[in-house]
């Protein structure tokens, strides 16, 4: 990743499970940890869903930081995808369709000094809308 990480935190994160007719709103994540004093650098997330297709939804997907377009990628079983998490890394998760769950294991990971992109004055998750 480039990042010295320090340390990796289950705050905010764990296991997740999205029922059918979840989503999540686009945003970008807090970047300040108050109990371990340190700012997020990288997501990680596994993906735990047996069967799943693209029908299905439930995908992450990856804004550009204009907000103007975003990539899906499918939570199917075994994918790992990790990413940074910075001021230019909005994501959201489409519905979940076809009555199924979709399973996310999440973990966290940790610098004490801010790097590249991320902002140095701690914030809580920003929602954004497209063409923000």
């Amino acid at each position: 990743s480039g990042f010295d990480i320090e340390s990796a935190s289950l705050f905010g994160a764990g296991m997740n499970l999205y029922k059918e007719g979840s989503s999540l709103h686009p945003h970008t994540d807090f970047n300040y940890n108050n109990d371990i004093s340190a700012y997020r650098c990288l997501n990680l997330l596994f993906y735990l869903n047996s069967s799943w297709c693209k029908e299905d939804g439930g995908c992450l997907q990856l804004w550009e930081k204009d907000m103007s377009s975003f990539i899906d990628i499918e939570p199917i079983t075994n994918r790992l995808v990790v990413f940074a998490t910075n001021s230019e890394t909005p994501h959201s998760v489409s519905i979940v369709k076809n009555n199924s769950d979709r399973k996310t294991l999440s973990v966290d990971y940790y610098v004490s000094i801010p790097e590249a992109l991320i902002d140095d004055k701690p914030h809580r998750t920003l929602w954004r809308k497209s063409g923000d």
